[in-house]
C-alpha cells in the first residue's frame, strides 16, 4: 500500500486509479457533449444559410 503525494494530498495507488478513471469518464462525456453542440451549430448554420440565400433580399423586404 504505497502513498503518493499529488497536489498537496496523499493518495493510494488504488485511489489514484479511481480518480484517473473518473476524470477520463468525465472528459469523454464532455467530448460527446461538445460534439453534439458542434453538430447542432452546423445544422443551424446550414438551415439559416439556406434560408438567407434561398429567400434573397427581395423576400426579406416583403416579410418586413
Amino acid at each position: 500500500n504505497t502513498f503518493e503525494k499529488t497536489g498537496g494530498e496523499y493518495e493510494t495507488a488504488h485511489d489514484r486509479a479511481k480518480r484517473i478513471r473518473r476524470e477520463r469518464r468525465a472528459q469523454t462525456q464532455k467530448d460527446l457533449e461538445d460534439g453534439k453542440k458542434q453538430q447542432m451549430a452546423k445544422a443551424i448554420n446550414a438551415l439559416l444559410g439556406e434560408k438567407s440565400t434561398a429567400a434573397g433580399p427581395a423576400a426579406k423586404k416583403a416579410k418586413v
